[in-house]
């Protein structure tokens, strides 16, 4: 029944799905990834695609822990591809070299570093950065488009802008 009213659009529904499955997904998330922020990630993934499917007429019929098992590993699998290439660091001089904007315009160096970076970044993450840092956009805009509150959009943000930091500071060694 829940099912249903959630692929008909009832966000409340939709809310209970959640509700009932989220506890699943994040221990099920946590066995494949190495940092609770991946799980999150992952779980989060997971749901949006969930809802994007049942509002398009897609998705599961019935066994919504079965889609979801599936979707939290296909996340996973493909955050662990993404993460192979990452090499994190704590050393914050290192951070802080990849956050300093220079005065003058980027040497070819530079933009080919933050190119690579920025392709690194999984999809959503470069759509977060780009409406938040670029189009000048509020996480409550975001968040009525994408069905996510404006709290989760700015977590995800936060991790967004890690993950960046972390991809500029591999591609510099």
């Amino acid at each position: 029944m829940l099912l249903l009213a959630a692929r008909e659009g009832d966000i409340v529904a939709y809310g209970q799905l959640y509700s009932r499955h989220v506890r699943l997904a994040r221990n099920l998330a946590r066995r494949y990834t190495r940092q609770e922020a991946d799980a999150a990630d992952v779980v989060s993934e997971a749901f949006t695609g969930l809802y994007s499917a049942l509002v398009g007429g897609r998705g599961p019929a019935d066994n919504v822990r079965g889609y979801l098992a599936v979707s939290i590993r296909n996340a996973a699998a493909t955050l662990s591809r993404r993460g192979q290439r990452l090499t994190p660091t704590d050393d914050l001089q290192v951070l802080e070299r990849t956050m300093e904007i220079p005065e003058d315009p980027l040497t070819p160096e530079q933009t080919e570093v933050l190119r690579g970076a920025w392709a690194d970044l999984q999809p959503r993450w470069r759509y977060i950065l780009w409406e938040l840092e670029i189009q000048g956009r509020k996480p409550a805009e975001i968040a009525r488009e994408i069905d996510m509150s404006p709290n989760a959009v700015s977590a995800l943000a936060k991790r967004a802008r890690q993950g960046l930091r972390a991809a500029v500071a591999a591609r510099l060694g």
